[in-house]
């Protein structure tokens, strides 16, 4: 049976693995950068802003992939348990490598390029950052950390198929019931073989047993003397068409010739 020590070290690796995740996730939808330039002829600043799934698509999946990897680890064990937890390990370090490289300035006028063919002509370039590479960034190391740990004390921690695990169960006396069992079975056989009656000796069977071997077949001819003869169905039709009753006996067929 797991400790309470135990379940309280799963919950709270299954708690900041999941924050770290959310982390991640939620900062792929956020503004990583804001973006202004001008034309070389001067004019009015144009700005645009670019979110985390922009400059990388693969933030949201991975930081899904990661949270699935966690109710993984809570249904698996042994082997399996290890296998996941390195899978929640390398989808945290994806995640934090993506958020370490953050908005580069070539991804970023690449993509604002790509959104205003006039912003090519730009000259005047000036890129803001938010705070947001930086949580995914250290969401992914939450990952990292916690896939570690779960790769190492995880076969530790209990399952979600512990409660239904078969366990042998002790008899009043103490010892297991298959032994109790064996036991008793060893000594009934015992007092059967001390029982046993000695051979050349002849037994006569009692009065209820000469009774009942001797009524038993007078209530099976009793039975079938009173229960009308079975016949086919065929059988059956012939006797309606020669203006026989069919439910009745022998006795009465006779009767009535």
């Amino acid at each position: 049976m797991s400790s309470p020590a135990s379940k309280r070290s799963l919950w709270t690796w299954v708690l900041v693995t999941a924050a770290g995740a959310g982390l991640a996730w939620a900062a792929s939808g956020r503004d990583w950068a804001e973006v202004s330039y001008a034309g070389a002829s001067g004019g009015a600043r144009s700005h645009a802003v670019v979110t985390g799934a922009e400059l990388a698509a693969g933030l949201g999946p991975l930081a899904m992939a990661a949270l699935a990897s966690i109710l993984a680890v809570l249904a698996v064990g042994g082997v399996w348990r290890r296998l996941v937890a390195l899978v929640t390990a390398a989808c945290g370090a994806g995640i934090a490598l993506i958020g370490f490289s953050g908005a580069g300035a070539r991804d970023l006028t690449d993509l604002v390029t790509e959104r205003s063919p006039l912003a090519s002509a730009a000259t005047d370039w000036s890129f803001t950052t938010t705070v947001w590479p930086t949580a995914a960034a250290a969401g992914g190391l939450v990952l990292v950390a916690g896939g570690l740990t779960a790769a190492v004390l995880g076969p530790r921690w209990p399952g979600m198929s512990d409660r239904y695990s078969r366990r042998p169960r002790a008899a009043k006396g103490g010892s297991p019931v298959g032994a109790s069992v064996g036991s008793s079975s060893g000594s009934s056989g015992g007092e059967a073989t001390g029982s046993a009656v000695p051979s050349g000796s002849s037994v006569s069977p009692g009065p209820a047993a000469s009774g009942a071997s001797g009524t038993a077949p007078q209530a099976a001819r009793r039975q079938g003397a009173g229960r009308p003869a079975e016949r086919s169905e065929r059988a059956l039709w012939d006797a309606i068409d020669s203006g026989e009753d069919p439910t009745g006996t022998a006795d009465d067929q006779d009767d009535r010739r």
